[in-house]
């Protein structure tokens, strides 16, 4: 299973609310990308992806440094990971 088909099935399940099932592609098309691809970036919309994910399965540490690398990598998503970014914070406390 390559990586981009790997997350876009776990964009299809995240999208159904099937997360935890979705998290376990996220994972995996996260995995395989570094390891056959290791030069080249992730592209900020996965990052974000992955972070919308963890926070729909209440895991905030890690929506968090996934929103604020998506900012950082692609300025594209920068803004949409900045409102995420102020959601979580204020939903963690």
């Amino acid at each position: 299973l390559s990586s981009q088909t790997a997350w876009q099935v776990a964009s299809i399940l995240d999208a159904e609310a099937f997360s935890q099932d979705a998290a376990r592609f996220f994972d995996y098309a996260l995995t395989m990308h570094q390891r056959v691809y290791p030069a080249t970036p992730i592209p900020g919309s996965f990052w974000l992806s992955l972070a919308r994910n963890r926070a729909a399965l209440g895991r905030l540490d890690e929506a968090i440094q996934y929103a604020e690398r998506a900012a950082s990598v692609d300025a594209k998503v920068a803004a949409e990971s900045g409102f995420l970014l102020w959601y979580l914070h204020a939903r963690r406390g």
